[in-house]
């Protein structure tokens, strides 16, 4: 007979659990065997092999003991595709895969969506269910984003494993932000500039706008009095703004006629869905006057008649008829056989073409 006293197991395996409570020690006679509980529970995805040697009375120890086991489970990560920035109205396909990581079938199955899904949407619904064996299988679904809106986009498609309980859940998530530039336009008024003069101006014509930069193909001197604004070309052409940057026009304006002149810029640029082009509109607007003239007309309404001691008005009309202010300061008047009664007035001042009108009382005197 042997005695058994122990089993030695080096290195220690938690995921094995060897029973020996009251099996151990044994005395064996010739002939007999020891069973002995042994429970592996696997907490890896891992092949496990342990030795052990049963400690004896005659201390033999070419009596070596194997443990073997391996852990086993299906092994699908989640997905996540994120589209970053793109032009609404444009559409864009992508194929996500889905890989079986572990050792052992994993029955992939549909479960729901949630979020944007009309406008990240995937075919994640008609894919499964399906079988991703290891090492084997991959898991393809079609994705499409199509942003509708400058905004930020999400959407989750849950799926599950359902031949094993334990797996953690599975998500497809997609992200996606809609991007477009817009683009304001401001007009350019030179006021007023005398004829054959010139006056120069930097104003900010263009800011842009919007998540996404701007693109000009170009900026055309089109319609309008246009040989009256000398602009250089090369500030006329292509260019990129980033949002919330402001574009200054140097533009000289030279009027070639007198009175109102005016001309039309006209910007192309992608500020709409899909890249598509558009037309922004920049006037310059200025007047021409003619060198500097100080003129005034003077009209005065006198009543036809004048009964004695009776009395009536006489209408005087001033008007500026230069193109520079005037300031009128007093009427002097001189009659004779009428009385006319003063009439103190304050100056006014007068703007080119303006007119003013005054009231002056008189009476006639009696012979």
């Amino acid at each position: 007979p042997i005695d058994i006293f122990s089993l030695k197991i080096e290195p220690f395996e938690p995921s094995m659990r060897i029973d020996t409570a009251g099996l151990l020690p044994v005395t064996l006679i010739p002939g007999d065997s020891l069973k002995i509980p042994v429970c592996f529970i696997p907490e890896e995805i891992r092949k496990i092999v342990r030795f052990g040697i049963a400690v004896n009375s005659f201390n033999l120890t070419d009596n070596i003991i194997s443990f073997q086991g391996e852990g086993v489970a299906p092994l699908v990560e989640s997905v996540k595709l994120d589209w970053q920035k793109e032009r609404t109205s444009t559409d864009h396909d992508s194929i996500v895969t889905f890989v079986n990581h572990g050792n052992y079938d994993a029955f992939v199955n549909y479960l729901s969506a949630s979020g944007d899904t009309s406008l990240l949407s995937s075919m994640a619904e008609f894919s499964l269910p399906y079988n991703l064996r290891p090492f084997i299988d991959t898991l393809r679904i079609r994705t499409k984003f199509i942003p509708a809106a400058t905004a930020a986009y999400h959407s989750d498609y849950a799926l599950e494993v359902t031949n094993w309980k334990q797996h953690k859940p599975i998500t497809l998530t997609l992200d996606g932000v809609g991007t477009q530039p817009t683009i304001t336009t401001l007009n350019v008024d030179f006021d007023t500039v005398s004829y054959r003069k010139s006056k120069e101006s930097t104003a900010i014509v263009i800011t842009s706008g919007g998540n996404e930069d701007l693109t000009i193909d170009t900026m055309i001197l089109a319609t309008g009095d246009i040989s009256s604004f000398i602009i250089d070309p090369q500030y006329l052409g292509s260019k990129k703004m980033q949002p919330n940057m402001n574009f200054a026009l140097p533009v000289r304006f030279a009027p070639t006629h007198l009175g109102l002149n005016t001309a039309e810029i006209f910007v192309i640029h992608d500020a709409l869905p899909a890249f598509k082009r558009d037309t922004a509109r920049i006037v310059l607007r200025g007047f021409a006057v003619n060198i500097d003239t100080l003129n005034y007309s003077f009209d005065m309404t006198l009543p036809t008649s004048l009964f004695a001691c009776a009395s009536d008005t006489i209408v005087i009309d001033l008007k500026n008829t230069g193109n520079r202010p005037l300031d009128f300061q007093s009427i002097v008047s001189s009659s004779i056989n009428v009385t006319i009664i003063p009439v103190s007035i304050l100056h006014f001042l007068t703007v080119s073409k303006q007119e003013q009108c005054l009231l002056i009382s008189g009476k006639k005197e009696q012979k």
